[in-house]
């Protein structure tokens, strides 16, 4: 693979950073915060906590005109540190209590021009351009459709003077205020099994009370319901807020319901507040509940008996035993090893003669491996390595199909498959032994080029392919039981830019983002871009590989490279250095 790349900037209306906003801004771009991918790193002191311009809002002038009312309003909404009591004053009066901008946000690139209808009872109307939605927990919700585009208000008189009546419960801002002054994090929910950590990407505000924030989106329970759980019981909230000491302790304060008496609820909601608040510096956390110590199980990690933001690996959403090694099919067998060492022969069947497997996908622990045979129409299950038995272990079959994609697992042991029929996809996942079809509305019937599933198992991600391109579709999953899928959630679009290209991999980079891999030149040249599955915008380089390149090589797993593989080679995408192997290898990949 040629060692030539090029990195352009993505050609969005809309920008975005994650710790470089406020540069961005300092340089005259519009941007969205994002984290691009989230930031995943446990206690890092070094969190940017920039502190943004403060902005004092100013009250209605006496015998402003609608236009102007209408105006100051939306100027009002800027207010730093964020109040909207002036913003109040713009409202009528029977609608000041009852307004709540803080159910949505509207972010926007660019207003039109205040358009007014006469008379005491008229309206104003103008046009967000380039405008996106936040909802009330923070979570993205892409782009507002054409026929929200317009703000429109209503306006009344009150003692001489045009006051907004009904306000939409908003809080509508310019998209570099934003940028400003907000950034994505994760808040931390369970799966329905509670065995496993599965991160929430949201928008909260930078300052001295993003902890604060962060632990009250948290236990103001999961941003979706069906598909997450909760420690936390129902009706708790912050006591005033949460003090961060120099040495990064977080003291946490709560009321509103009584101390939990199970250990085991216990130690899941302080495994979600260290994984929520280790993402900004903070190295520990000490709960108290209604006046009572919250204590976990076993031995303290800190001296004063505050928890450890790394006391709870076992559920981390990346995979508790996840393997970091490669594998991969060379001359027909089953290869592993890593980048800086060579790729031999696995001990188990597939490795220990030709398996006649066309594509393979090993489980994330890196002991079990599914693969495809040749003709596309079987699914194969054997161990990596051959155990210490008497008699040798043969492939299993546990699915079939007409023409399967390589496969994808999950942390719980199940193994999803894409069949590509007459008809459009069908989908299906493999539990105990069973193979059971499940409908992904959105992504069922289509045409998809390629797919992945979380390690959490709660996204299934597919490329759908189109006439005028493709697709990313993320569709939530909700489970029935421990085991069994109830049904997938409808798969929405995420932003790809790749205008009328195609895709042609996908791979995750972390719990939370993911890479595409896009034809410039077919067998040439390629382009690779990050994606965040939540469908924010993200602010990355793509980057321009030439190059047969086959697929993309990633993980979710934190610190992991992520690669452009060629028949004979591994290109790392962020150290621009080749890998090169003895001897075609394909359908290369990490485990899981």
């Amino acid at each position: 693979m040629s060692a030539r790349l090029r990195r352009r900037r993505a050609p969005r209306a809309l920008l975005v950073a994650l710790v470089g906003a406020l540069a961005l801004l300092g340089a005259g771009c519009t941007g969205m915060p994002t984290s691009g991918p989230v930031v995943e790193t446990r206690a890092d002191p070094e969190v940017d906590q920039a502190r943004p311009m403060g902005i004092d809002a100013a009250p209605p002038e006496p015998g402003a005109s609608p236009a102007e009312v209408a105006n100051g309003f939306l100027d009002a909404m800027k207010a730093w540190p964020q109040n909207f009591e002036v913003a109040r004053q713009y409202l009528a009066q029977e609608d000041q209590a009852s307004w709540n901008p803080d159910q949505a946000t509207i972010v926007y690139a660019d207003r039109g021009p205040i358009l007014t209808d006469a008379g005491p009872q008229g309206s104003v109307g103008l046009r967000l351009v380039d405008a996106a939605r936040i909802d009330a927990t923070g979570a993205w919700q892409g782009d507002l459709p054409a026929s929200a585009e317009t703000l429109r208000l209503r306006l009344v008189e009150e003692d001489g003077e045009y006051r907004i009546a009904d306000p939409p419960d908003q809080h509508v801002v310019p998209t570099d205020w934003f940028a400003e002054r907000f950034r994505q994090a994760n808040l931390y929910f369970f799966d329905p099994t509670s065995r496993i950590l599965v991160p929430e990407p949201v928008y909260v505000p930078v300052g001295e009370q993003l902890a604060s924030t962060l632990v009250q989106r948290l236990i103001a329970g999961p941003v979706v319901p069906d598909v997450t759980t909760t420690a936390f019981p129902s009706g708790l909230q912050v006591e005033l807020s949460v003090p961060v000491s120099d040495d990064g302790v977080a003291d946490i304060r709560l009321e509103g319901a009584p101390a939990p008496r199970s250990q085991d609820v216990v130690d899941r909601m302080l495994a979600q507040l260290a994984w929520t608040l280790g993402q900004e510096g903070i190295t520990a956390v000490r709960l108290n509940i209604a006046g009572e110590e919250i204590r976990a199980s076993g031995a303290p990690t800190s001296s004063d008996g505050a928890y450890d933001v790394d006391r709870a690996p076992q559920v981390d959403p990346a995979g508790a035993n996840a393997s970091t090694a490669l594998f991969g099919l060379a001359s027909g067998r089953l290869v592993s090893g890593t980048v800086e060492g060579a790729l031999t022969p696995v001990s188990g069947p597939f490795g220990t003669r030709p398996s006649g497997l066309r594509a393979v996908s090993v489980d994330p622990d890196g002991e079990t491996a599914a693969g495809v045979s040749l003709d596309g129409t079987r699914v194969l299950v054997a161990p990596v390595a051959e155990p210490l038995a008497e008699e040798p272990v043969e492939p299993v079959e546990v699915a079939s199909g007409t023409d399967l994609l390589p496969p994808a697992w999950d942390f719980d042991g199940r193994i999803w498959l894409v069949d590509r029929t007459g008809a459009g996809v069908e989908v299906s996942y493999v539990s105990r032994g069973a193979q059971r079809v499940v409908e992904v509305p959105g992504v069922t019937g289509q045409q998809v080029s390629a797919f992945t599933v979380s390690r959490d198992g709660t996204r299934f991600v597919a490329v759908v392919r189109g006439a005028d391109g493709d697709e990313v579709r993320v569709g939530r999953v909700v489970l029935r039981d421990a085991r069994a899928i109830a049904r997938v959630l409808p798969a929405t679009s995420i932003e790809t830019e790749t205008g009328q290209g195609r895709i042609v991999d996908l791979t995750w980079t972390s719990t939370t983002t993911l890479a595409a891999l896009t034809p410039v030149v077919l067998r040439e040249r390629y382009e690779v871009r990050s994606l965040g599955v939540d469908g924010a915008p993200t602010v990355s380089d793509t980057t321009s590989v030439n190059g047969a390149v086959l697929g993309l090589v990633g993980t979710p797993v934190p610190d992991q490279s992520v690669y452009a593989a060629t028949a004979a080679s591994l290109f790392d995408l962020t150290t621009l250095t080749s890998r090169v192997f003895e001897g075609p290898i394909i359908s290369l990949d990490y485990a899981g």
